[in-house]
């Protein structure tokens, strides 16, 4: 049998996309990361809840040196912080996901600090923050004596709110551009560009399945791909995800990463050329980068051998593409991986139960009604300090990385029948482990010097990694046909 195998990943030559992996801080500390923007000047920012009534704000440059950090005092707490760049202006603007909005210049000075009030409403606050062309959209978790009224408020750039659009009880956590209009999850509602519902997407079956709330992410304007729970009969049964495009729902997988309970909380980041996505996944005590193909199907997984010292507050991640680099936080931990996906300090995990939910239907509810309200907008006397925590590296970059330039590695014959070579390894030197994504090996020998490595060994169709003994992630990923 003819087999076909090509190279995946190249080698990395940029430093940006090195992994890493470190720690702020003390369980006393209290940090917890929720959101990570990325700057126009190369550098991240990492935005956090410090203890009940605090924001801490990390900005580093991209191999994760710290710029400066600071924690700003709470009129009330601060549940999950959310942030976007503004590249016009190169200022960082902050929704505390309760009526707080905190605006800051690149190097950490405050613009405005200021609370939102809708004196009507017995609970309210900002969940996200949606900049389009002149003007900010929120999307707003309120309830008054009427009920729950959740929605889309549309504002300037001072955060002075002129209009809402009332979609009712559905929840509004996440505003984003899709498609020349909007998509909000996990309401899983479709608008127009002028804020009227065109599709809802509310997934059950006839068999008793139905998704619960979840994180969707948009990419390149016009495909969803989203993750919810999974529930049986009202039972959580496991996590699932799901991609949307223009035609539609396309599919709807489940995934249970191979753990006892289900709970996770998926966060789609990366979609690659050839279609692949790349989660962020997280509960109370596993921590992963999963990586899935156009179908769902799960390709590599990758288990963080690191937990954050402190409770993290709803297993919420914070997760951003920096396009060389993917960059993730959680607790207190925050760290790079590279520019597939591949962690430091970590093992391989499991995503093979790959399990298609079938009969699928769509139904939705939601209100659609836009009016006005009175809101007041509020300063709040600035009460921020310039903060230095301890930061501890658990993982910084490997040698092999340095040495790409020199090993020119190649694969061959292809295609090949019965065996293939590999060369180019002269400047490494160890045992050279070939595992499949489970993380078995199936292949093992020794470098030496400028002989080449021949595989005999019948390998399946499938994924595989190549590593060096004595590295701590593979160096190159290869698919088998």
């Amino acid at each position: 049998m003819k087999k076909i195998i090509f190279l995946l990943i190249i080698v990395f030559i940029s430093f940006s996309s090195y992994s890493q992996i470190r720690k702020i801080g003390t369980a006393n500390d209290s940090i917890n990361f929720t959101s990570i923007v990325a700057g126009s000047d190369s550098s991240i920012y990492f935005i956090a809840r410090k203890g009940d009534q605090h924001l801490f704000i990390l900005k580093t440059n991209k191999q994760l040196d710290t710029l400066w950090s600071k924690t700003i005092s709470a009129l009330d707490s601060y549940n999950y912080p959310n942030a976007i760049f503004l590249d016009v202006s190169q200022e960082l603007l902050i929704n505390c996901s309760s009526n707080q909005l905190v605006k800051l210049d690149s190097s950490g000075s405050i613009i405005f600090n200021k609370q939102i009030i809708l004196p009507s409403a017995s609970y309210f606050n900002v969940r996200s923050t949606l900049i389009k062309n002149d003007s900010l959209l929120f999307a707003v978790y309120r309830y008054d004596s009427t009920g729950y009224h959740n929605g889309i408020a549309i504002a300037d750039t001072s955060g002075n709110i002129t209009a809402f659009h009332d979609y009712g009880a559905r929840a509004m956590e996440k505003i984003m551009e899709y498609n020349g209009g909007y998509y909000v999850s996990p309401a899983g509602i479709v608008l127009d560009a002028s804020f009227n519902i065109l599709e809802e997407y509310y997934i059950y079956n006839s068999s008793g399945y139905s998704c619960g709330a979840g994180i969707s992410t948009v990419f390149n304007g016009n495909l969803i791909v989203g993750a919810n729970f999974v529930y049986y009969n009202i039972s959580q049964d496991a996590d699932e995800i799901y991609k949307i495009t223009q035609s539609g729902l396309q599919w709807v997988v489940k995934d249970d990463l191979n753990v006892g309970l289900p709970g996770y909380q998926i966060t789609p980041v990366k979609l690659f050329p050839n279609g692949n996505i790349a989660s962020v996944m997280g509960s109370y005590d596993n921590y992963f980068i999963g990586i899935i193909d156009s179908t769902g199907y799960p390709v590599l997984s990758y288990r963080l051998d690191v937990l954050p010292d402190n409770y993290n507050h709803y297993n919420m991640i914070g997760v951003s593409d920096l396009g060389n680099a993917i960059a993730f936080a959680f607790g207190n931990v925050f760290g790079i991986a590279d520019t597939s996906g591949v962690p430091c300090f970590s093992t391989s995990g499991s995503m093979d139960q790959y399990n298609p939910i079938t009969g699928l239907s769509n139904f939705g509810s939601a209100m659609d009604n836009m009016y006005n309200l009175t809101w007041n907008v509020t300063p709040l006397n600035d009460t921020s300090s310039q903060t230095n925590l301890t930061i501890d590296a658990i993982c910084t970059p490997v040698s092999v990385e340095d040495l790409s330039d020199e090993n020119e590695i190649v694969i061959y014959p292809n295609p090949w029948i019965d065996h293939f070579q590999i060369s180019g390894l002269s400047q490494l030197s160890g045992k050279l482990t070939i595992t499949d994504i489970s993380g078995k090996i199936v292949y093992e020998s020794f470098v030496k010097g400028d002989n080449p490595v021949i595989v005999s060994e019948y390998l399946l169709s499938g994924y595989y990694l190549l590593k060096i003994e004595g590295m701590n992630k593979p160096f190159r990923t290869i698919k088998l046909n």
